[in-house]
């Protein structure tokens, strides 16, 4: 399966890969492209890489095991530790079985994460601001 979700963020001008470049006045990551030079604060898209400890979090919460989440969906138990570690790609369906599996929409999944992203990064540039 392919996955929708890489583990490698991209240049959204030239494809090649994204670093980050430090932080915006107001807190927000800054990317660079290595190729090309396009610098830009928004973020690249999600990478399994970011997602992986997050759906760990949501399993642990429900109390599910790496084995009875894998089986249900038909793998075996490092697929799960792989995706939740982030060295593997997620695909498209599995979010959406998984987000089954917790009681979830694959939506309110990516949504959630979002917030709790942003909420962190509005915490560090409090955090900078208020060290200057």
């Amino acid at each position: 399966m392919t996955a929708i979700i890489p583990n490698e963020q991209h240049c959204p001008r030239c494809g090649a890969v994204m670093t980050r470049d430090g932080f915006t006045p107001n807190g927000r990551q800054r990317y660079e492209c290595g190729e090309c030079g396009k610098k830009t604060s928004t973020p690249p898209p999600l990478t399994a890489g970011q997602l992986g400890p997050y759906l760990q979090r949501i399993r642990e919460g429900r109390g599910y095991t790496y084995q009875a989440v894998s089986a249900h969906l038909g793998h075996d138990a490092q697929w799960l530790s792989g995706i939740e570690a982030g060295e593997g790609g997620l695909g498209i369906d599995d979010l959406f079985a998984l987000a089954d599996v917790y009681g979830m929409k694959a939506s309110e999944i990516i949504a959630d994460y979002e917030r709790h992203v942003r909420s962190s990064a509005q915490r560090v540039a409090t955090k900078r601001k208020q060290e200057r």
